[in-house]
C-alpha cells in the first residue's frame, strides 16, 4: 500500500493527534504553573512562620537537666532546612 504526504486520511489523523497532545501539554503547564504558585506561597508562609519561631527560641532543660530546644528553636529548624536545605540557614 502506497501512502503519500497527499493522502488527507493520514494527514488528517496527524494533524488531530498533534492538536490532542498540544491541548494535554497545555493542560499539564497550566497544572505545573498552579503547583508553583501553590508551592511559592507556601515557602512564604513557612518563612513568616520561622520569623515567628526565630524570636521565641530558646534553650531549656531537657531530660537528665541537659540542655535541648525549647519546641519554637525545634520547628524554627524544622522550617529552615525544609526551605534551605539541611545545615544551609
Amino acid at each position: 500500500m502506497h501512502t503519500s504526504f497527499e493522502d488527507s486520511s493520514v494527514l488528517g489523523k496527524f494533524t488531530d493527534d498533534c492538536a490532542a497532545i498540544g491541548r494535554q501539554m497545555d493542560a499539564r503547564a497550566e497544572e505545573l504553573r498552579a503547583a508553583y504558585q501553590r508551592i511559592a506561597t507556601l515557602e512564604s508562609d513557612l518563612a513568616e512562620c520561622a520569623e515567628y519561631f526565630k524570636d521565641n527560641c530558646d534553650v531549656v532543660d531537657g531530660d537528665y537537666g541537659e540542655p535541648a530546644p525549647n519546641k519554637e528553636m525545634r520547628l524554627y529548624s524544622m522550617i529552615q532546612e525544609t526551605l534551605h536545605g539541611p545545615g544551609n540557614f
